[in-house]
């Protein structure tokens, strides 16, 4: 924060298809499932996200199996600063009978690396449109 006055989480996880027991939530369980904060989030980066996974061909909930993101306590509901998103991968998409499917990995890596570069291009845009 100090040396470029932002930061980014982007919160990797995958879950299975089928809820197990020690979930709480019952519900849908698309094919990514982004976790949102309504401080630490902001709403176009996680429409961004949903757009870049559609291109992808990809089924797209919030928070939904799971919700939420991580933030460092220090940082929780105090500082707009550090923008956070959780990406929770439905397993069956990359892996199967355990094996991982390489190509089905490469989707998911171009989704996380379009994100990332997306939001260090408008991130500061989004700052200044705060300050305004």
């Amino acid at each position: 924060l100090e040396a470029h006055g932002r930061c980014l989480i982007i919160d990797l996880h995958s879950y299975p298809a089928s809820q197990q027991t020690y979930e709480q939530a019952s519900g849908p369980r698309p094919e990514l499932c982004l976790g949102t904060d309504e401080f630490h989030t902001p709403e176009d980066l996680a429409v961004r996200v949903e757009t870049i996974a559609a291109t992808h061909g990809l089924e797209v909930r919030r928070n939904t199996p799971f919700a939420g993101t991580l933030v460092p306590m220090k940082h929780y509901r105090s500082d707009a600063r550090v923008t956070s998103l959780m990406m929770e991968w439905r397993r069956d998409l990359y892996r199967t009978q355990g094996r991982s499917d390489p190509a089905a990995l490469n989707k998911l890596r171009a989704v996380v690396a379009q994100v990332i570069a997306v939001e260090a291009l408008d991130s500061p845009n989004r700052r200044n449109r705060k300050e305004k």
